[in-house]
């Protein structure tokens, strides 16, 4: 029954953000992020992997999900989720833990996964860790502590089941 309720309401506030025009516009390539927290409602792009490294140029002011990690139609554990700051991921120092991020494919299909936040930390731009799968379902956010700098700000949340 959450569930249900979780993602009518998720389908409901996307429809409201996509307003009278959302018939003309382009979907989403991969699905939704919503974190009520921050009010961040937003379309989940591809980053796709060009000789080793993302291409995060065509992301621009949104989020993308980084080739290579799960995503939620997937049996296996951590997506990855990448913004800049300023951009997509501009407030998620704001998040704390406890804090639910709502994942979803729409309108692919009507999967919705709700992770709760259990860290927050930095860490180095080589700790490719955070990239790495997990035995459990997880979500991460990353993004830069400032333009053009070395340091990325971890948002780390684990499945609610």
């Amino acid at each position: 029954m959450k569930r249900t309720s979780v993602l009518i309401l998720l389908i409901a506030a996307l429809l409201l953000a996509a307003g009278p025009s959302a018939a003309q516009e382009p979907q989403p390539t991969k699905g939704w992020l919503w974190i009520p927290a921050i009010d961040l409602l937003t379309p989940v792009e591809d980053a796709y992997l060009v000789g080793g490294n993302y291409n995060l140029e065509a992301l621009e002011n949104g989020v993308a999900w980084l080739e290579g990690t799960a995503w939620v139609t997937f049996d296996w554990a951590r997506i990855v989720l990448a913004g800049h700051t300023p951009g997509g991921f501009e407030r998620i120092d704001e998040l704390a833990e406890g804090d639910l991020i709502y994942v979803t494919d729409y309108p692919h299909s009507a999967t919705v996964e709700t992770y709760e936040v259990v860290l927050t930390t930095t860490a180095h731009v080589s700790d490719i860790s955070w990239l790495m799968p997990t035995p459990d379902e997880t979500l991460t956010l990353l993004t830069c502590l400032e333009a053009g700098g070395d340091t990325r700000l971890i948002v780390h949340a684990e499945r609610v089941h």
